[in-house]
């Protein structure tokens, strides 16, 4: 709501960054935390099935340059986005961002109100887990989310503007967000049934290596259609990735409840930086170089290095047996 509202830069720092980012982490674990607690044959199948909204819903605004309110791209969901392109062509920015928010603060509250913890309330537990620290297997996944979010986000960020530098229409490289989110619906819910059977962190793996190599695949589309076809599949190795990423935890913890949420919060308090630098990282390679290549080759690096940090996390836990974890 204050986004709306905001005239000067650092205004739009401090209501979408900082505000938004603390209420948005602040949801997100306690959410992620609860659901396992409901489900113990198709836990990853629930928790999949459960991220799939975000892949209708989740969206990111960025704002740059002297004329901050400008919106130059609005990588996400499926509805999100599009309710907010055409609302601010009839109605403006600030309308645009209102309604937005007033979508997610009904669907918000209902879930709040709707939401039960299963197990039976225990004592306040510390904010931070000493044994975390000393338990290698999630050193190893924290590193791989770092470097995942790094890598993972920058498809979703600079797709639109390659498919601009290609000769594509404004539309076009709009709705390529929009496919790339539609494909992590299926990669969100299709893999989550098998995931019960493999483990998450297999999945995970697989998720990160598969990402790689079409990220690294992307340096050479030089068409629409290729463009197309590279958001559907990369949307779907990156929504399994996401998708796995919590219940990762949870398995590399042997399924104890009752650190899951204490450890999955200090996972992503050292992986989340990934997310912060990944982009803006790849910007700067790309206005140093006007060269695509340098952000496919840095968002692709840094995924396949994910993969093999969460390789390191799985040897490190069960070795090199092929079982489920």
């Amino acid at each position: 709501m204050m986004t709306s509202l905001c005239t000067e830069y650092w205004q739009v720092m401090l209501a979408q960054g900082a505000v938004t980012g603390v209420g948005t982490g602040l949801l997100f674990v306690p959410a992620t935390a609860l659901l396992p607690q409901y489900f113990a044959k198709r836990r990853n199948l629930a928790a999949t099935i459960a991220a799939a909204g975000s892949g209708f819903g989740e969206d990111r605004i960025r704002l740059c340059g002297s004329e901050f309110l400008k919106l130059t791209r609005l990588p996400g969901g499926l509805i999100y986005p599009i309710i907010f392109r055409e609302v601010q062509r009839s109605m403006g920015f600030g309308w645009a961002v209102r309604i937005v928010a007033f979508v997610a603060l009904v669907l918000g509250l209902a879930s709040v109100l709707t939401a039960r913890t299963r197990a039976p309330a225990r004592p306040m537990r510390e904010l931070l887990d000493p044994a975390v620290f000393r338990d290698v297997p999630v050193l190893f996944f924290a590193v791989a989310c770092f470097a995942a979010f790094a890598g993972l986000y920058i498809p979703a960020y600079y797709i639109g503007i390659h498919e601009l530098s290609l000769g594509g229409s404004e539309d076009m490289a709009f709705y390529l967000v929009a496919i790339m989110q539609a494909g992590s619906l299926l990669g969100r819910i299709g893999p989550g049934y098998f995931a019960d059977r493999t483990g998450p962190l297999n999945m995970f793996i697989a998720a990160c290596f598969s990402a790689g190599i079409l990220v690294f695949c992307w340096i050479a589309i030089e068409n629409t259609a290729g463009m197309v076809v590279f958001a559907a599949l990369y949307g779907t190795a990156f929504g399994l990735a996401m998708a796995m990423a919590a219940m990762c935890v949870l398995s590399l913890i042997k399924g104890q409840m009752a650190r899951f949420g204490t450890t999955l919060g200090m996972c992503l308090l050292l992986s989340s930086p990934g997310i912060l630098i990944g982009a803006p990282i790849a910007g700067a390679a790309l206005k140093r170089s006007n060269d695509f290549t340098d952000v496919q080759s840095f968002s692709g690096s840094m995924i396949m290095f994910a993969g093999l940090c969460a390789c390191a996390a799985r040897i490190w836990s069960v070795g090199f047996a092929v079982r489920k974890i």
